[in-house]
């Protein structure tokens, strides 16, 4: 089950066992820029020699804690569900998500992404991931109608 939950500090200054950071043609997005700062350019210098393409990840271990580096494609929603299928390939129980321009279309895609038929199936795996959103505006709670400020989507269906 997947849980996405929005946080008031941002990417650089948050704590949580992983932190997310894009990268597209080998830039990173603001806030990922503020944590680069506080990493005195390593993760600048990771993606320069990884050369991070659109669904491709980079873990790497930092002082504040493991971060990955992973390659945003050109549809939101799309990158979500790519980041959310190798987020329950690891083993962390939460994770902090550098947001997107378009908070909705990343959630809907972490959901999608995350989503598994998994009701014939003798065993089931219950793989319990809580991301982190922070900075999402205030806009995107009350505007869409389907979340509220200080809720949670749980994301099995």
């Amino acid at each position: 089950m997947i849980t996405l939950r929005a946080v008031s500090t941002g990417l650089a200054e948050g704590r949580a066992p992983l932190k997310v950071v894009w990268a597209k043609e080998g830039a990173l997005l603001p806030q990922g820029e503020a944590l680069d700062a506080r990493l005195k350019g390593r993760l600048r210098q990771a993606l320069k020699e990884a050369g991070l393409k659109a669904g491709e990840s980079l873990l790497l271990y930092a002082e504040e804690g493991p971060v990955l580096l992973f390659g945003r494609g050109e549809d939101d929603r799309e990158s979500g569900g790519r980041l959310a299928q190798a987020l329950l390939k690891l083993a962390f129980p939460e994770a902090l998500v550098e947001p997107l321009e378009d908070a909705y279309a990343l959630a809907e895609g972490l959901l999608l992404g995350a989503y598994r038929f998994d009701r014939f199936k003798a065993t089931q795996e219950e793989k319990a991931l809580t991301l982190l959103l922070p900075g999402v505006p205030e806009a995107f709670w009350s505007g869409r109608g389907r979340w509220r400020k200080g809720s949670t989507w749980p994301g099995t269906w």
